[in-house]
């Protein structure tokens, strides 16, 4: 019995079906992680803050996280990326203060920017440079 062609390429095409037949949208989700935290050299208290910035196909998150000795607890809260890509705003609370909205920009190697309510980072400065970390940070660096 002879088998027809086309039955003949639609087994020899089976191995392929599972391959493509389970594609889907391609998912750009992304975690960029952006830090000033530091070990104090006398004490080795934690101090600064961090930014995790959350890019999903339906929204932009930011993971924030300030230092004071130990790691307080975390806000998730919705960011605005620009379609620029660069400018980024969100807004955080502190337990003591009120709300603050934070505007900056992304770069390869730092998130740059300041709270509109005047906080201050660790040196005094109302601008915050974020440091980009590539991978998670085993130990911090120290305070200078």
């Amino acid at each position: 019995m002879r088998v027809p062609a086309f039955l003949v390429w639609m087994l020899a095409s089976l191995p392929l079906v599972p391959r493509f037949a389970f594609a889907g949208p391609l998912d750009e989700s992304a975690a960029l992680i952006y830090s000033d935290v530091c070990v104090h050299p006398e004490s080795s208290d934690l101090l600064g803050d961090r930014v995790v910035l959350m890019r999903f196909p339906d929204g932009d998150y930011v993971y924030f996280q300030t230092a004071e000795g130990v790691f307080g607890p975390p806000q998730i809260v919705k960011a605005v990326v620009a379609s620029n890509g660069t400018d980024i705003e969100f807004k955080v609370s502190d337990l003591d203060k009120a709300a603050a909205n934070f505007k900056g920009r992304l770069t390869e190697e730092a998130l740059i920017g300041s709270f509109d309510n005047g906080w201050q980072n660790r040196v005094g400065s109302p601008v915050f440079r974020f440091l980009r970390v590539a991978e998670r940070q085993p130990r911090f660096p120290r305070c200078e």
